[in-house]
């Protein structure tokens, strides 16, 4: 599957501790609240702020500087790349995300020069969307492609090494004398990688990381 994909920080992905500060602006006719019902499911995201324009996406940026501003790609008065470009040209420490109902190529093109942090489908799952919003908090950039939402791939090297065998259902031990490595360093790796995909099991974990080709 051909990913459109980039990221403006390459740096090693890691998840943040601290709560995400967000600003949210979407139009709020038709489920005033909902999404900002479904962020505050997660302990670490909160939205501090939610507006429902262009110019007052701007305000609310400048005013409480969130650390991303989710936004509908058209929100009215000024749509949301429109707010993209102008945070860029003002060197805004704000990452801005845009939701898009459908995939349109110009779109992407325009939100890639606008330097956005993450280009996401609207009917986005609310797992999903936390997920690529603590992405963003990391550095990474996912986008939507013609295919689907694009996750990059959160887990290193070795994380991936660990969740192949535990998908065959190797044990733990098995695992640390295939890979080499002591029985305790595989329970860590577990550990991080049901960590880092927020599940309950490494059965899940790997159902979930092959769906998404991350091992």
């Amino acid at each position: 599957m051909a990913a459109l994909l980039w990221s403006h920080h390459p740096a090693p992905f890691r998840y943040s501790a601290t709560m995400i500060r967000l600003v949210l602006a979407e139009d709020q006719q038709l489920f005033p609240g909902a999404l900002s019902a479904l962020l505050a499911l997660h302990a670490d995201l909160t939205v501090i702020a939610e507006v429902n324009s262009g110019p007052a996406a701007l305000a609310a940026a400048r005013e409480f500087r969130p650390d991303i501003l989710l936004a509908d790609i058209g929100i009215p008065v000024l749509n949301g790349l429109a707010v993209a470009e102008q945070l860029r040209r003002e060197n805004a420490p704000t990452r801005v995300v845009l939701l898009t109902p459908s995939f349109r190529s110009d779109e992407l093109e325009a939100a890639r020069l606008a330097q956005v942090s993450g280009y996401l489908f609207r009917e986005i799952s609310a797992r999903e969307l936390a997920i690529s919003l603590r992405q963003v908090q990391a550095g990474l950039t996912p986008m939507a492609t013609v295919t689907g939402t694009e996750l990059p791939n959160p887990l290193n090297v070795r994380q991936q090494q660990v969740l192949r065998f535990a998908e065959t259902g190797a044990t733990t031990q098995a695992i640390a004398q295939a890979l080499g490595m002591k029985q305790g360093m595989v329970y860590g790796y577990l550990s991080d990688i049901l960590r880092i995909m927020q599940v309950r099991s490494r059965a899940e974990a790997a159902r979930q990381a092959r769906a998404r080709g991350w091992i």
